[in-house]
């Protein structure tokens, strides 16, 4: 298997391909760069004309699929899973492997040994992860009635359906967040913490942000920028992902509510506990980035048009993200404990960037209009 990575395959074709004997030879692709949850049908291979000049008769391609997104809170989504394999699914492409740069997942490093705690590895925790990878990798047509009998035999088959359909919305917000806030590289951009190699990114980061390349996502500057000239865009707009991020934590939000009201306390000090605790987290980190979306969104049309009132909403916005932030850290801290990111060079902790949440008020405050 020979990587592309800083080359192209016509390149790595010349220099491998035709080299070596043999016909066990395939060339790996990073399919969607370092971030899988963002869009099912990446354009990359496109956009950077990565088989140009080649015959595919004697060329066999594998793809890197990388979660570098997505390494504390459990994960699950048949939905996109699905339609992310079919996608992969060309006559060149051989298959897939998975994993994440720099985060391993084998012993658990990050859970306390808490009473919750009944599993020992990585793996295990985000079983329901794996599970969607492995089977779907191989059926894509599996129905979604296989994980909500899954949640029932792994929970309780009363609360099976309502767990499926909680861990669905709750995996929509990264996804929409990647697509509107779209950097190549994991060392550059870790979506779960905000963090990459040079810190916090700050709401003047998110102001100035791409969305993902190819797929249609129009970014902030962009849509305030049209929104001040007259001009109608289209595509997914940063009024529809803050749409999505709001309504997926919402939802979250109620289904959590209907199941701590009724799962009796006794079953909540194994791993259903520490689920739910994932589940509360997940409301809380989308509406951090519901109010930090919607706040970068009305200072860009703010530094254009010069009415306050927009400005005065973003510091709202922003404030009521930092009790998002707050609340957020404050789960993380009833059973998780920190630990040294390998790409970011970052310590993982919420509570650890709360005085970085805090400041984008200040720089928020300091921004000023073209307009006087």
């Amino acid at each position: 298997i020979h990587r592309t990575n800083m080359s192209n395959g016509k390149i790595t074709k010349e220099m491998f391909i035709d080299k070596y004997p043999g016909d066990r030879k395939f060339i790996s692709w990073k399919y969607s760069n370092a971030h899988m949850y963002s869009h099912p049908l990446p354009k990359f291979e496109e956009l950077w004309k990565a088989w140009e000049g080649m015959d595919f008769s004697d060329v066999k391609i594998i793809y890197t699929v990388r979660n570098d997104d997505i390494n504390t809170l459990r994960w699950g989504d048949p939905g996109y899973i699905r339609a992310y394999v079919k996608g992969m699914a060309k006559p060149y492409v051989h298959g897939f492997y998975w994993g994440a740069d720099g985060y391993l997942w084998a012993e658990d490093i990050q859970h306390v040994n808490h009473v919750h705690k009944t599993w020992r590895y990585d793996f295990q925790k985000q079983w329901y992860q794996f599970e969607l990878l492995g089977r779907l990798g191989y059926n894509p047509d599996l129905p979604d009635s296989v994980w909500v009998e899954k949640f029932g035999k792994h929970y309780s088959k009363q609360w099976g359906e309502q767990l499926f359909t909680a861990f669905m919305w709750a995996s929509r917000i990264i996804p929409a967040v990647n697509r509107l806030f779209w950097i190549n590289y994991d060392f550059q951009w870790h979506p779960e913490s905000l963090l990459s190699v040079y810190g916090f990114k700050s709401i003047l980061d998110f102001m100035n942000g791409k969305p993902m390349p190819g797929i249609g996502t129009v970014g902030v500057r962009e849509y305030a920028d049209a929104m001040a000239a007259g001009r109608k865009l289209t595509g997914e707009t940063p009024l529809d992902v803050i749409s999505i991020i709001g309504k997926s934590a919402k939802k979250v939000s109620e289904l959590l509510t209907l199941l701590k009201s009724g799962i009796h306390k006794e079953y909540m000090d194994g791993e259903l506990g520490c689920t739910l605790d994932d589940l509360e987290a997940w409301v809380e980190l989308g509406s951090y980035y519901e109010n930090k979306f919607s706040a970068a969104l009305k200072l860009a049309v703010y530094e254009n048009t010069g009415e306050q009132e927009l400005k005065d909403s973003a510091l709202l916005h922003l404030k009521e993200g930092i009790a998002c932030w707050r609340r957020l850290s404050e789960i993380w801290s009833r059973h998780y404990m920190p630990y040294k990111m390998a790409r970011t060079k970052q310590t993982f902790g919420w509570p650890y960037y709360t005085k970085d949440v805090e400041r984008d008020m200040d720089l928020a405050s300091g921004i000023k209009s073209c307009k006087g």
